[in-house]
C-alpha cells in the first residue's frame, strides 16, 4: 500500500466521525509506517481533516505488527472501498460526493497525488487481488487467523482467535503479509509452530536469495514443504501440544519489561524485534522438545 495515502493519525471524534491528521515522521508511536526508506513515493504527503466517514476508516494488519507468536494492534487506515456484494469494490467519485464536501476533497486530494482516478487507485491497492480475498465477517468469528510474514530472511508465524477482532467486516491485511483462516486453534498451532521452527527454517535456507544483508524472501517457500494439518496425526498433535507449551511461556516472557518493548512496532525495526524474540524463545525450557517434534513432521 501507498504508505503516506492510506496511514494516517486517525482520531474518533464524539460525533462518530474521524479527524485523519498527518503522522509525524518521528517521535510519534505511529511514525514508523511513513519513515525512513519505507517511503519510496509520496513523501510530501500529509491530510489533516475532519468528519470523515466511519465508511472509510479500516483496521490493518501490516508486517510490523507480526512477531513469532505474537501479534501487535492494527492500526487505522483511509480507503476509498465498500463491500458489493460481499466482495471488496471502489467507492467512486461520484459517490464519494455524496459523503460531502470534506469526504470528497480529502479523497480527490489522494487521486491527485497519484495521477489516478478512483478506480485505478483501488486496482493499486488491490495488488495482485490480495485484497479480493479478504471478506471477513462475524462469521468467521469462530475460526482463528494465521498471519505470515511475507518478507525477511526468516520464518515469522502467529495468529489470533477472530473472536477477538472487534471489527471483521471492517479488517484489512496488508500484501506484507500471508494470512488463513484456520478451524480450530489445533491447526492454528501447527501452522505457526512449524513456520516459527529453526526444522523449516533449514529446509528452505538453500532456496532463498541471498544478498547484501543476508538471506531474502521467505515468501510461499513454508507452504511448498509443510503437510497439512491432519488432527489424527500423533506427529501432528506433539506438534500442537509442545508449541502450545512454547507460547504460553514466551507470551508470558513478552510482558517482562526486558522484552515488552520489542513488541511494539515503534521500538527498533522490525527484523531487531524478531531476532529477539527468536532468541528469548530458544532459551525457553519447552524449546527442545517443540523443535524436535517440527523435526519429526518435516522429516529431518
Amino acid at each position: 500500500m501507498p504508505r503516506t495515502l492510506v496511514f494516517h493519525k486517525c482520531v474518533l471524534q464524539q460525533n462518530g466521525k474521524w479527524a485523519v491528521r498527518p503522522i509525524p515522521r518521528q517521535n510519534d508511536e505511529l511514525s514508523y509506517l511513513v519513515s525512513g526508506a519505507k517511503i519510496k513515493k509520496h513523501k510530501d504527503f500529509s491530510l489533516d481533516v475532519i468528519n470523515i466517514d466511519d465508511q472509510f476508516i479500516y483496521d490493518c494488519f501490516e508486517s510490523e505488527h507480526v512477531l513469532p507468536f505474537y501479534l501487535a494492534a492494527p492500526v487505522k487506515t483511509l480507503l476509498p472501498i465498500k463491500r458489493n456484494e460481499g466482495r471488496w469494490d471502489v467507492v467512486d467519485e461520484a459517490e464519494l460526493a455524496s459523503y460531502g464536501a470534506t469526504v470528497s476533497a480529502a479523497f480527490r486530494r489522494i487521486f491527485e497525488e497519484t495521477g489516478e482516478s478512483a478506480r485505478q487507485y483501488f486496482n493499486r491497492i488491490n495488488y495482485r487481488n490480495k485484497l479480493s480475498p479478504q471478506t471477513f465477517s462475524a462469521a468467521d468469528r469462530d475460526n482463528w487467523l494465521v498471519m505470515v510474514g511475507a518478507g525477511g530472511g526468516y520464518p515469522c508465524a502467529t495468529y489470533v482467535p477472530m473472536s477477538c477482532v472487534l471489527r471483521p467486516e471492517k479488517l484489512i491485511i496488508d500484501q506484507t503479509i500471508y494470512w488463513y483462516l484456520a478451524k480450530s486453534e489445533d491447526e492454528a498451532l501447527y501452522i505457526t509452530g512449524l513456520i516459527n521452527s529453526q526444522a523449516l527454517d533449514k529446509i528452505i535456507a538453500d532456496f532463498q536469495p541471498e544478498g547484501a544483508q543476508g538471506r531474502r524472501h521467505v515468501h510461499t517457500l513454508p507452504y511448498n514443504v509443510t503437510p497439512c494439518f491432519d488432527s489424527d496425526n500423533e506427529a501432528h498433535k506433539q506438534v500442537v501440544d509442545k508449541t502450545r507449551a512454547l507460547r504460553d511461556h514466551l507470551i508470558a516472557e513478552l510482558a517482562t519489561p526486558e522484552l515488552l518493548p520489542y513488541c511494539s512496532p515503534a521500538f527498533r525495526n522490525l527484523q531487531q524485534r524478531r531476532r529477539q524474540v527468536r532468541v528469548s524463545m530458544q532459551q525457553l525450557p519447552e524449546y527442545s522438545e517443540y523443535e524436535d517434534s517440527c523435526r519429526s513432521v518435516y522429516g529431518v
